[in-house]
């Protein structure tokens, strides 16, 4: 028998009960020892943002939105370097450039440029998040850094890209519904 810290008996298994109870309690509260005890945060989603306009195309000058969305909060110092992602367009790899962190997310741009070419949509290949200096670590304990190992992602053809030229423009053709004459009628003068 073992005896607790206020004098009363209490069996091994008891024990062991509230060990457990008092562990899932502190796992269930958001702030507790046991969230601040995190894993180290993964690479959740990683998606497009917005669509190409119109004919699901970039052209050149327009840009392509990234988000990479982990498992938890993240801060993110970039005074090593800043992260990228590089993405696949048409046979080439392009950076899209880091611009903003949010809560669980990063998010990254690349602007179309001329000779930028992809039919098939532009995606992004598996483990192309790449740090460069950065650190991105679990907001929780502030030390615990990301794993930035991810699978990865088809645009498709929604996302094609076309940087031979500028978006196209279409002028509306006008239009003459009705013409209407007022004042004076022909012949007269007054």
């Amino acid at each position: 028998m073992i005896v607790d810290p206020n004098g009363s008996p209490r069996s091994p298994l008891a024990l062991l009960a509230i060990a457990l109870v008092l562990a899932l309690a502190g796992a269930a509260y958001p702030g507790s020892v046991a969230e601040a005890q995190s894993s180290r945060p993964t690479v959740e989603t990683i998606v497009f943002r917005g669509l190409a306009d119109g004919d699901s195309t970039y052209y050149r000058g327009e840009v392509v939105r990234v988000r990479v969305r982990f498992n938890q909060h993240v801060v993110v110092d970039v005074s090593g370097g800043a992260p990228h992602v590089d993405l696949l367009v048409g046979s080439e790899t392009r950076t899209a450039r880091f611009t903003a962190t949010k809560l669980n997310r990063l998010d990254f741009t690349y602007r179309v440029e001329a000779g930028d070419a992809d039919d098939d949509g532009v995606s992004v290949g598996a483990n192309a998040l790449v740090l460069n200096g950065a650190t991105v670590k679990a907001k929780a304990d502030g030390t615990t850094d990301v794993d930035p190992a991810h699978g990865g992602y088809e645009g498709g053809l929604a996302r094609k890209v076309d940087g031979s030229r500028e978006r196209p423009t279409t002028v509306p053709t006008p239009t003459v519904a009705a013409i209407e004459f007022s004042g004076l009628a022909a012949g007269d003068s007054t």
